[in-house]
């Protein structure tokens, strides 16, 4: 009599718990499983929770999940590399980020009696022209040789 195959997800037979016992050619752990759901998880629900928002941030969401696929299924490609670059671009935009994140917790209108006092603005002032000098430094270092 012919077996019929489970389905899988991932690496999770749908009938089979999370025990650990594997089906022969995958070294199936409990803990290796576990970890595969997590991270199956962290990508996929953010954007369960924006699409469930009722607005366009999970068609963004979906789409720099997309691009970012694609992007290291690039054959050949040094993802040590990409992944340098990908996080000193995101240092370089944090300041500007920050500027307007400020802006917005000045502002009455969206924040009520919480705006932030003067002393929290020059926090978050120092912070982000420090920030913004580590990135000039970054920038200008490799330039001058």
């Amino acid at each position: 009599m012919a077996r019929i195959a489970r389905p899988k997800i991932a690496c999770f037979a749908i009938d089979q718990p999370l025990t650990g016992k594997g089906d022969g050619n995958m070294k199936n752990t409990g803990t290796k499983r576990i970890r595969t759901l997590f991270y199956i998880l962290s990508i996929v629900g953010p954007g369960i929770i924006t699409v469930n928002a009722g607005n366009d941030a999970g068609g963004i969401y979906t789409a720099m999940i997309a691009l970012g696929v694609l992007l290291i299924l690039i054959p050949g490609i040094p993802l040590v590399q990409l992944t340098l670059v990908t996080q000193q671009i995101a240092g370089f935009l944090s300041p500007i980020i920050l500027v307007f994140m400020i802006i917005l917790v000045n502002d009455k209108r969206i924040m009520g009696s919480h705006v932030n006092g003067k002393v929290l603005n020059i926090i978050s002032g120092a912070t982000v022209a420090f920030i913004a000098s580590l990135s000039m430094i970054l920038l200008i270092f490799p330039l001058l040789g």
